[in-house]
């Protein structure tokens, strides 16, 4: 009885040991591909030697920046001439 219960015992903790060398495994080869995806996502993101996103990003935010800003100055100056166009107009015309 007791070689029957013991062999039962081995089968038991071969059965998990297997188990558990085979979740090893494809833990080990998951890990693999998620650090491998982490570094091609780094290497999109920040660049690797071109650049990357961020720094598109950032060029394309500056660039807009400027433009916004070049485009408030030429609305003030024509609201400018056209509230001195109108007040030079009503000057003249209610003299």
């Amino acid at each position: 009885m007791k070689a029957a219960g013991r062999t039962s015992e081995r089968k038991l903790l071969e059965t998990t040991l297997n188990r558990l060398s085979s979740f090893e495994s494809s833990s080990l080869e998951r890990l693999t591909r998620l650090e491998e995806n982490l570094r091609l996502l780094r290497q999109d993101l920040v660049g690797d030697g071109q650049p990357g996103r961020i720094q598109l990003i950032e060029t394309d935010v500056t660039q807009l920046r400027a433009e916004y800003h070049r485009q408030r100055g030429i609305f003030a100056a024509i609201s400018f001439i056209v509230s001195g166009a109108v007040a030079l107009f009503s000057r003249l015309l209610y003299r």
